[in-house]
């Protein structure tokens, strides 16, 4: 069957801080996993002081890193108002996100490859989106869906919470059908697209509220003019 609908959302970066490690860590399983209220920004809220200490922290990630190729974003992830750091490095199209804890920077997402990284606002969720065989109805794509949080560091070993694929059909000819499948899989076991539709939703996930992690890139010294 053709994939009905498409999410519109948008994979080494080892010498930024010795905070992104490459630890691998499972994700907590689906019924234990706490949904933010996206209504309650009471937790940290924006002072003077924490806008000073994440600023300064962000801003020396961005200074010891001497590539061309990257770029950097601060977007808001998890149920506050600390913004998280999101460093891309397009030359391996690879993607760091960092967070404050404890007034240090803590690493949840380490050099983690993927076409493009987009999230969920005040969730604490990414999505990955990745294709083959060319792509597109005639080929093959997939999003991934991860829980991130400041007890873990995710990289391209860990399992998404949520994911589904899509192969188009082609016929014993090596025509293409103008069919694909799609499937669906919760933890790496498959389930089906009602199942899947409702743990998205569960999750905070609605079609259409994704935004890419570079949205609002900047390089790095249009960042640290922004910071300071």
């Amino acid at each position: 069957m053709k994939r009905k609908q498409i999410f519109l959302l948008f994979g080494t970066i080892a010498a930024l801080l010795s905070a992104c490690t490459t630890k691998n860590t499972n994700d907590i399983p689906f019924s234990e996993l706490q949904i933010p209220n996206t209504n309650d920004t009471t937790n940290n809220p924006l002072t003077a002081d924490n806008v000073s200490t994440y600023s300064s922290i962000y801003a020396q990630i961005a200074a010891d890193n001497t590539s061309d190729s990257v770029k950097y974003a601060l977007i808001y992830l998890d149920n506050d108002t600390i913004p998280e750091l999101v460093v891309y490095d397009a030359g391996y199209d690879t993607y760091s996100l960092y967070t404050i804890k404890d007034e240090s920077a803590f690493c949840m997402l380490d050099s983690f490859t993927t076409v493009e990284l987009s999230y969920f606002e005040q969730t604490g969720i990414i999505c990955s989106f990745t294709r083959w065989n060319g792509g597109g109805d005639e080929g093959g794509y997939g999003f991934s869906y991860y829980q991130t949080g400041s007890d873990k560091t995710l990289t391209d070993l860990s399992e998404p919470i949520l994911s589904d694929t899509y192969n188009a059909v082609y016929n014993d000819n090596g025509e293409f059908t103008g069919e694909g499948i799609t499937n669906y899989y919760h933890l790496g076991a498959e389930i089906d697209e009602a199942s899947y539709q409702t743990r998205l939703s569960e999750l905070g996930i609605k079609q259409g509220n994704g935004k890419s992690c570079m949205e609002n890139a900047l390089t790095k010294d249009e960042f640290l003019r922004d910071l300071n």
